[in-house]
């Protein structure tokens, strides 16, 4: 086996951050956020 390779556009913060909040409101769920 060998390393994946992320392509950069997989690791763009604020695409997470929007996907993980829009994530919570549409299944209701949400985690403490990380200090």
């Amino acid at each position: 086996m060998r390393e994946a390779k992320v392509p950069a556009a997989a690791r763009n913060d604020a695409d997470s951050k929007r996907l993980w909040e829009v994530s919570e409101q549409l299944t209701g769920v949400s985690y403490p956020k990380s200090r």
